[in-house]
């Protein structure tokens, strides 16, 4: 077995327990961003494998343990869910780029590919983290408007999918939703759901502050993050 058979078959196992820590997290913690603590020692042990597969794959100064290093400061507190996953897609690129370079101790480092489902849900992660972090601070209108512009995108972006794209020009937002209901893509709860959640939304860009608290808000934020694992894992 060559090296690089070695490498990829440590970057499967890895993503295999990923996924066992990723169903220990859904089960224990109630919000997505509490779910990925620093403290778990098995989570910790995991990400520390994953670098040291990294660095022994492709060097400590290649591109893609750089750009891992750069997501551990970025996002390990305002976004842990998008750290977790950035972890996961170093992996899978990495797999990747193993199975297609020419044999050889030193595979030339190539700047790591996300699809672009996987990079809208890691840009919708780290809105909704900065939402979160204005309603800690007791903004609960800029984190409601925020929170209603990551659904308004997913809507949208969910149109364009269910070959809907014409109405995203011409349709407001429980126009869309009607679309997608009439259509399958939404469940009846789900449409509920989305039409109060719009209206928190124009509560907060009309300055109704007296109607937005920690608890509407939170549970704005907590539903919109479910529906995003839902709908773009």
């Amino acid at each position: 077995m060559d090296d690089r058979e070695f490498l990829r078959g440590r970057c499967r196992e890895l993503i295999k327990s990923a996924q066992r820590l990723k169903d220990d997290f859904d089960a224990c913690y109630q919000y997505t961003w509490f779910r990925f603590s620093p403290f778990n020692p098995d989570y910790a042990r995991w990400k520390k494998d994953v670098r040291d597969t990294l660095v022994r794959a492709f060097g400590a100064n290649s591109a893609r343990v750089m750009e891992l290093d750069r997501c551990e400061r970025v996002y390990a507190r305002p976004a842990p869910g998008t750290l977790f996953d950035r972890y996961l897609d170093s992996l899978r690129d990495a797999v990747s780029a193993l199975e297609s370079s020419a044999p050889g101790p030193a595979p030339a480092p190539a700047a790591p590919q996300v699809s672009d489902r996987v990079s809208f849900r890691a840009i919708s992660r780290d809105l909704l983290a900065r939402a979160a972090g204005l309603r800690e601070e007791g903004k609960f209108l800029s984190s409601a408007v925020m929170c209603g512009a990551v659904l308004e995108n997913a809507l949208r972006r969910l149109c364009e999918f269910e070959g809907l794209a014409a109405r995203t020009k011409s349709s407001d937002l429980p126009g869309l939703c009607e679309a997608l209901l009439l259509k399958g893509a939404l469940d009846r709860e789900e449409h509920r759901q989305l039409l109060l959640k719009f209206g928190l939304k124009k509560l907060a860009e009309h300055c109704y502050s007296e109607k937005l608290n920690s608890d509407n808000v939170g549970e704005m934020l907590e539903w919109t993050g479910t529906f995003l694992d839902r709908r773009f894992h």
